[in-house]
């Protein structure tokens, strides 16, 4: 693993938001989607420099056709956005990302530096891409933004120069939990997302006339009241569905090994340990216990179990405390590298680092099996996904919190287990969810929280610039 610091006084920006120019007599022939203001250079600490900035919100040409709602317009007339950044000293390693709050939106990077170099990352069913160039030559680098598909958007950019230090000792990951986002009452049309191969964007939430039709599913529902997997069986009637999900902000990777052969060779229906793998800046790694693994009929495949704890709070706002209201019941999961964990960091190793036999080898049905999260990286469970819900059977509307802890039995060797959990506070009124706070800590009432700006969980107005109806928008966009 790499430990990268953003390089002193090396990088002078100046960035607008510009549409590219057509071609023939030089004119603009694209949308001017306004500008961005990169206002001051933004500092990380008081010796790392880099830049943020965000797109500003803007939507596709063209009407959802009202019998396919489930697939975002494309982006088909042009429409691009443009900055430009200027090196100094040819040092170090210049980065270029872009984080976008969708997964089925898919958007094209192109970093074009002053000699013609040029580098060019689409996402595809991720959340952040980027670029990098060692030693980037000095002068105008280029950055365009092309989005190929989307409902609405605004999306996060950044930039910065770092080097890359070799770290010494244990490389040990950290795990945090996305603060929760995308919630709703409506289940998706096809209840076995875990075994959907189309994206996320095919399976939308079934709604009619603008209401939910049911917000649990049949396997949510029986796993749920199955005895044999629970202690305290449970009559699901509401879900409140959401996305969060893992993320490794340490500077090691968080590495997982199973023996699946073995297991599926003695008893299929037991729990088998978990391996720990840590990885040492000599390229020595040693192992440890942690916890254990199942095969998860729900979702098809192989789960790390006890890893992710789910609860709804009620609020009581006059006397400012919270009180236990229902649960969840995923327990499990099987990450991979979609996005980066922390967005004001740049030391996110090459996605994937660890190799495709680590990440996201759920399906592995012989021999040894690995799951993980590369340093730097983290993994998304949206609402689709069977367990991601709290209960919110028979409750009242109000103000509630739902929150979400990782490592929740303290199973993992990492180097901060005081920032496992995160929390979103919501106002609910029937079947209408709106996120009032998203941070990181217990609740809103946790004097330590860290509360998240973030692209995730946007809903504004302006997706009804593009003539679709409330409940088509809703459709795209939970």
């Amino acid at each position: 693993m790499r430990m990268i610091t953003l390089l002193s006084c090396l990088l002078l920006l100046a960035m607008v938001a510009q549409p590219a120019l057509g071609e023939g007599d030089g004119h603009t022939e694209h949308r001017h989607l306004g500008t961005v203001d990169a206002g001051p250079v933004g500092l990380l600490d008081e010796q790392v420099p880099a830049t943020f900035w965000e797109t500003p919100f803007f939507s596709c040409d063209g009407e959802p056709a009202a019998t396919d709602v489930s697939a975002p317009p494309t982006c088909d007339d042009g429409l691009v956005f443009t900055w430009t950044v200027q090196v100094a000293e040819p040092v170090g390693q210049l980065r270029v990302d872009f984080d976008n709050p969708y997964r089925q939106d898919d958007f094209s990077l192109t970093v074009t530096g002053p000699d013609g170099e040029t580098a060019t990352q689409a996402s595809h069913n991720t959340y952040s891409e980027g670029v990098a160039f060692d030693a980037p030559t000095v002068g105008r680098w280029t950055i365009e933004l092309t989005p190929i598909r989307t409902a609405g958007s605004i999306v996060r950019m950044r930039a910065g120069l770092a080097t890359v230090d070799e770290p010494e000792g244990e490389l040990l990951p950290n795990l945090r939990v996305t603060p929760p986002f995308e919630f709703g009452f409506a289940a998706p049309i096809n209840p076995a997302n875990s075994m959907f191969l189309a994206g996320d964007d095919q399976n939308p939430p079934v709604i009619v006339d603008g209401q939910p039709l049911y917000s649990c599913t049949a396997d949510e529902v029986q796993e749920a009241s199955d005895p044999t997997r629970t202690d305290e069986p449970t009559l699901l009637t509401r879900c409140l569905r959401f996305t969060a999900g893992p993320h490794n902000v340490g500077e090691g990777h968080f590495d997982l090994r199973f023996p699946i052969l073995d297991r599926a060779i003695n008893d299929r229906d037991r729990l088998v340990e978990m391996t720990q793998i840590v990885h040492h800046g000599d390229g020595t790694s040693t192992e440890r216990d942690a916890g254990s693994y199942e095969y998860h009929a729900t979702h098809g495949h192989y789960h790390y179990t006890d890893i992710l704890f789910y609860e709804l709070l009620s609020v009581d706002e006059a006397a400012g405390t919270v009180a236990p209201a229902g649960v969840g019941h995923k327990s499990g999961f099987c990450p991979a590298d979609q996005g980066y964990g922390d967005w004001e960091a740049f030391d996110q190793d090459e996605q994937g680092a660890l190799g495709a036999e680590q990440s996201g080898s759920c399906f592995a049905i012989a021999g040894d099996g690995a799951m993980g999260i590369t340093a730097g990286w983290g993994d998304f469970y949206r609402w689709q996904r069977p367990g991601q819900f709290v209960d919110f059977s028979g409750q009242p509307d109000g103000t509630y919190v739902v929150r979400a802890t990782v490592d929740v039995l303290d199973n993992v060797r990492e180097t901060d287990d005081t920032d496992n959990a995160s929390y979103a506070l919501l106002s609910i009124e029937g079947n209408e969810v709106t996120i009032l706070e998203r941070g990181r800590g217990s609740s809103h009432l946790d004097p330590d929280k860290v509360v998240v700006h973030d692209n995730r969980g946007q809903y504004p107005e302006a997706w009804l610039v593009g003539g679709a109806t409330p409940d088509q928008l809703q459709l795209l966009r939970r």
